[in-house]
């Protein structure tokens, strides 16, 4: 299936819009999938994808390409993460990562962030990232989506210990 480029992009600043008006990062599961089924109904979303693609695939398409896109976007952007550790979203980098999302401030900390379920691996990010950049401190990883047993005080508590672990100083949860 090959939608076209201005049609992908009009479809996606449609999903765009609706998932930031809608604060699609926060919502609970149940919501996003109940407006998956809404934009797939939609003239603008749904009926426009229809032309490349069976309404069995719509839904798909909306779900793994539009809003993790968008939801990629969303979370990439230093902006989102820096203010969480008391920094402004322009503070000065040396480079930026992108799986998982990170920095490498010019003071040489290491910053890394993903949502809570990658935990694992963004800390290791965190470590790993520090240990290759001469003088680099592995300063802190920020987990988003931290709901579920990612709210739990005890599950964190073993995340807190494997960050210190590491020589991480911080670990900031945010519901996002």
């Amino acid at each position: 299936m090959r939608i076209p480029d201005d049609v992908r992009e009009t479809v996606y600043d449609k999903v765009r819009a609706d998932a930031e008006e809608l604060d699609w990062m926060a919502l609970p599961a149940q919501e996003k999938s109940r407006l998956y089924s809404s934009w797939a109904q939609d003239a603008e979303v749904g009926t426009v994808l229809l032309g490349f693609m069976s309404m069995s695939q719509v839904h798909r398409y909306i779900k793994d390409t539009l809003i993790k896109t968008y939801a990629q976007n969303k979370i990439s952007d230093p902006a989102t993460a820096l203010p969480l550790l008391g920094l402004p979203p322009n503070t000065p980098q040396k480079k930026q990562y992108i799986k998982p999302p990170g920095v490498l401030l010019d003071d040489r900390r290491v910053i890394a962030w993903s949502i809570a379920k990658d935990w694992k691996t963004t800390l290791f990010a965190v470590y790993e990232r520090a240990y290759e950049v001469k003088r680099a401190t592995p300063h802190a990883a920020v987990l988003f989506g931290a709901e579920g047993r990612f709210a739990d005080t005890q599950y964190r508590t073993m995340v807190h210990d494997a960050a210190t672990r590491l020589g991480i100083a911080n670990v900031v949860w945010n519901p996002l």
